[in-house]
């Protein structure tokens, strides 16, 4: 358009004899309105299809729990759920040690074998964890190479982490640890994706 902006057209055309000549009737429909919905549709769409899935684990997992699974099971069901239904390449769950200053990685996706049950973070509010631990509110990172809040720990940094979100487990006054959910492509995590890893305190 003159003024800069960019509409979709659709163009037909249809050729035809007019007074002995040749001609040609040209139809063009602005349907940039149109298409706008369609995609605002199936943006829609796929958001409640992904809400559906997100409460479909947490109903699963809510029902291994009842049923007395063993928590180690349940937080390696709980991290294989989470990577599948949010979509992304790493997710673990931390134990806050006994002495609280230690977070020992007891269950986890995406992360190179020996890891898990072996790897540590510090529970200070330095890192991702350390932070969720101390505000006791969720936080999502959206870059965490221009985060200010705090560092990258080394768990997240070697493996080239640049998104995530994370959530305290268990009571946030005595919390058991936290579940963290990471990506290494940059994302936006929505509220619903935080919610949805909130409902899934199997502690």
């Amino acid at each position: 358009w003159k003024d800069g902006t960019v509409r979709t057209v659709e163009i037909s055309s249809h050729e035809f004899t007019f007074a002995e000549r040749r001609a040609r009737l040209v139809v063009v429909n602005d349907v940039t309105e149109r298409l706008a919905a369609l995609e605002e549709l199936k943006r829609s769409e796929a958001e409640s299809a992904a809400r559906a899935r997100q409460q479909a684990a947490i109903a699963e997992l809510g029902r291994e729990a009842v049923a007395g699974a063993p928590l180690p099971a349940l937080l390696d069901r709980a991290v294989c759920r989470v990577a599948d239904v949010l979509g992304v390449e790493f997710c673990k769950v931390l134990e806050l040690l006994p002495d609280r200053s230690v977070l020992l990685l007891r269950a986890g996706v995406g992360w190179p074998e020996g890891l898990v049950g072996t790897a540590t973070a510090d529970s200070g509010p330095h890192s991702q964890a350390g932070y969720t631990l101390q505000s006791k509110d969720p936080v999502v990172v959206e870059d965490l190479r221009t985060e200010t809040r705090f560092s990258g720990p080394t768990l997240l940094v070697e493996y080239g982490v640049v998104s995530g979100v994370s959530v305290v487990v268990g009571d946030v006054a005595a919390p058991y640890g936290v579940l963290g959910a990471h990506t290494a492509s940059r994302r936006t995590f929505s509220v619903h994706d935080v919610h949805f890893l909130q409902g899934l305190d199997v502690y």
